[in-house]
């Protein structure tokens, strides 16, 4: 039998909240009916309905003097709840309408009339009557210049208040222009250049231009380029020849045609004309790797590889993306890259003929080589002096389009040297050995450091301090004895701290290039900012010594982002663009800056052959500091006694577990001894004072191995043995 089971609930009643209203008020300016009312009911039951006190039934309205107003709310209950406000008249709080272009005077202010007072023109800020705008609108000029106002304003008919605003900075005086580069151009083809750097952003500020105009009537009107503060280099492209003026501008503010209060300096420039019909080659240089002829996203440009155009002996050189650009007058020419491991694969044969016809000729090389893995390694330094900062500035270049196996990059800092810091962060650190393992490196990639050290105080002057950088992977490297660069340094009291130096491949000596030894001349410029304030821009040009082949040029360590040039007449230019390098008061140890190249002297030499170079460092708009030079003499080391006086002896080769170096009596001053794989790995390294020293092999793999030892004065030998 089925049941019905009878459930018993209880439900709680509804029950709406008690209707309340509450205005929302505008207050009126002055006396004018300019307030407002809106009355927001809540509670009780919607809809409702409004009854006001004049008797309006809208929610709200506007249109209202000062004074008392009610309202009375009714829901659909009938329920009835009512408020009441005092509308309080206020005084004028406008807002003048913000124009934050930079200005030389004071700038004309413009604000709407809120439309009530019948008024519109007929306003005083300050006491002072206002203008009139294009527009309509009530302007006025405020003196003194502000950047952020507040005004006292009346209207004319005795309702004050008052008017804030903004204005864009104000400049009083224009920064420096200076003009950095010129191209010449064409009659036929505009192709000239102008670069121009200012010593400054006049305003922070996106409003002010640098313009260029035409002095002579040229075909071409004028350009302007907008600074910023991180970018304070232009080009000027495109332009015909002839003769320029190139000053700042405020374009809106008419300051082209009357400076005002602040009056700039026009820069005057002559682009040259080449000829009457010219144009310009460029292109890319790089690695092909399908071998298609077509540079594809995987593939990279050749950096710093020297080019030859003949006839003239044109030299350029690629940039670090492997891109070259230069211009040529009509004519007939031939190209040839200079690096005798590339193998051109398109176009052929080469030296490639072409014709400049007044454009651009495009000639993009696509290369093979022959050039096996090669890791090299160059480091710079700074001065050091007792109890200063300075720095070394390491620099990893794979040399080859070969991809290497993982990466590890060695530095060994001198121990008389108190370590402080690394960028990048080196994986480790162990007393004075720092190391860096990084991925494989791909085509002629890159790798940079900045590391910081300290002279102890009391470090005696003149102690040499030997520093070494090394680098290898962990596949067979085709030339090892460039994966180590040793920086052999002086402790020094006072100093001159912008200098070149030379150190030949052997290191043998500071005065001599040895013909029968030396390969290489590594040169390092050095740079110190010693003014008063942060150098914008530093430019080091370098005329190249006619003993010197520039076709071999190799870029090597440098402390900042760099651009490198050949320019006409052999120079070398190097441009720190946006460098911001500090002032030695405020920053000693952030001051200093290098770079370092290296090149082959132009052979045969005869000895007694001079090779003298002279650097010159521009820092922002300063007259050039001209280094001393540096000066080799080449000879032939047979004739000259001290080099054999001491050979490096290595005792018994083939060594199975001891091997005896013989450093000869100079070696009792000390050095640095290291023995290298032959993929250039460094297995062993030491510190070493003596003549004599005997070291346990036994721990090394069979095969061929390098010593090197580098004695305190920078001296180098190298010699060969086999582990059994």
């Amino acid at each position: 039998m089925n049941k019905l089971l009878l459930l018993s609930c209880a439900f709680a009643p509804f029950t709406a909240s008690a209707l309340s209203v509450a205005i929302e008020v505008l207050p009126p300016t002055c006396n004018y009916a300019s307030g407002g009312v809106m009355a927001y009911p809540s509670g009780g039951t919607p809809p409702y309905s409004y009854l006001w006190g004049g008797g309006e039934t809208t929610q709200g309205f506007g249109g209202l003097l000062p004074g008392t107003y009610s309202v009375t709310v009714t829901d659909a209950n009938s329920d009835q709840a009512t408020a009441q406000v005092d509308l309080v008249s206020e005084p004028y709080q406008l807002q003048g309408i913000v124009d934050l272009v930079p200005w030389c005077f004071a700038p004309g202010n413009a604000f709407s009339d809120p439309g009530y007072s019948g008024m519109a023109n007929v306003w005083t800020v300050n006491g002072m009557a206002t203008g009139t705008s294009p527009g309509g609108l009530p302007v006025f000029y405020p003196n003194p210049w502000d950047n952020v106002y507040t005004y006292t304003i009346d209207d004319g008919n005795g309702c004050s208040g008052t008017i804030t605003g903004m204005n864009g900075p104000q400049i009083t005086s224009w920064p420096a222009l200076t003009i950095t580069g010129i191209d010449p151009s064409c009659d036929n083809e505009d192709i000239g250049a102008v670069r121009v750097q200012a010593a400054a952003d006049p305003a922070n500020s996106s409003g002010p231009y640098i313009t260029i105009f035409s002095v002579t009537g040229a075909p071409f009107a004028w350009q302007a380029y907008d600074p910023t503060d991180s970018d304070l280099d232009w080009e000027f492209a495109n332009l015909p020849p002839g003769d320029y003026g190139i000053h700042w501008w405020l374009g809106a503010t008419g300051e082209n045609l009357d400076p005002g209060e602040c009056g700039y300096d026009t820069l005057f420039v002559t682009v040259p004309n080449l000829g009457s019909t010219c144009g310009s080659i460029g292109g890319t240089s790089y690695f092909d790797v399908d071998g298609d002829c077509m540079l594809d996203p995987n593939e990279t440009g050749i950096p710093y590889s020297p080019l030859l155009v003949q006839p003239g002996n044109e030299l350029a050189i690629t940039n670090a993306s492997g891109q070259y650009s230069f211009p040529l007058l009509n004519g007939s020419y031939t190209l040839a890259q200079t690096d005798p491991t590339l193998v051109p694969i398109c176009p052929l044969p080469q030296p490639i003929n072409f014709t400049v016809s007044s454009d651009l000729t495009t000639i993009d090389l696509a290369n093979g080589s022959t050039q096996q893995l090669d890791l090299r390694a160059s480091i710079g330094s700074g001065l050091f002096r007792p109890g200063f900062t300075t720095s070394y500035h390491l620099f990893a270049l794979n040399m080859s389009p070969q991809l290497s196996g993982p990466v590890t990059i060695t530095l060994e800092l001198d121990a008389a040297l108190d370590y402080i810091s690394s960028d990048p962060v080196a994986a480790t650190v162990t007393g004075n050995t720092l190391t860096w393992e990084l991925p494989a490196f791909n085509s002629y990639q890159m790798f940079e450091a900045q590391i910081a050290v300290q002279v102890p105080v009391g470090t005696t002057l003149g102690m040499q301090l030997i520093t070494t950088a090394s680098v290898s992977n962990t596949l067979p490297d085709a030339n090892p004895v460039n994966d180590t660069s040793t920086a052999a340094d002086v402790v020094v009291g006072s100093y001159d701290p912008n200098d070149k130096r030379a150190q030949t491949s052997t290191r043998a000596s500071d005065a001599l290039y040895f013909i029968d030894q030396d390969e290489w001349i590594d040169y390092t410029i050095r740079f110190q900012n010693t003014g008063t304030f942060p150098a914008e821009f530093v430019v080091i040009t370098d005329t190249v010594a006619p003993e010197l082949d520039m076709l071999t040029f190799e870029q090597g360590a440098a402390s900042h982002s760099f651009a490198v040039s050949f320019k006409p007449g052999r120079v070398i230019e190097w441009r720190f663009d946006d460098i911001q390098l500090p002032d030695s008061t405020s920053d000693e140890p952030g001051s200093h800056g290098l770079v370092k190249f290296r090149m082959r002297p132009n052979g045969p030499l005869v000895p007694g052959t001079v090779i003298e170079n002279t650097a010159n460092i521009y820092f922002d708009f300063n007259e050039p500091v001209i280094t001393e030079p540096s000066v080799l003499v080449a000879e032939f080391s047979t004739g000259v006694s001290e080099l054999m006086e001491d050979p490096l002896v290595l005792r018994p080769n083939p060594a199975s577990d001891l091997l005896t170096v013989i450093m000869g009596g100079r070696g009792s001053a000390g050095g640095q001894l290291r023995i290298m794989a032959m993929d250039g790995r460094a297995v062993m390294q030491k510190r070493v004072v003596g003549p004599n020293i005997v070291l346990d092999v036994a721990q090394l793999s069979s095969g061929p191995y390098v010593l090197e030892y580098i004695e305190g004065s920078g001296l180098r030998k190298v010699s060969r043995f086999v582990k059994q």
